[in-house]
């Protein structure tokens, strides 16, 4: 009987994807050391994403839309 899927492994895999960027960089950072930092596989990671760079631009999306966020809070601001 197959594992049923892990419902937190998308938000593991991010976190755990963030801090090994910062360590090593896009070149350096590993899918290997991305799941192991989750104690997720290979397997896990692909059914989420499709390579690493794809992942690496989720992290992008976020970051921007962080920003997009702390903007439009900004201007609501001023504008009170």
């Amino acid at each position: 009987m197959p594992r049923p899927a892990d419902p937190n492994a998308r938000a593991s895999l991010i976190s755990a994807a963030r801090a090994e960027f910062v360590k090593k960089g896009l070149r350096g950072a590993r899918i290997e050391d991305i799941t192991a930092a989750c104690s997720l596989s290979k397997g896990a990671f692909y059914l989420h994403f499709a390579s690493k760079e794809a992942l690496f631009g989720e992290l992008v999306e976020q970051v921007q839309r962080t920003l997009d966020e702390l903007a439009r809070e900004r201007e609501e601001r001023k504008e009170c």
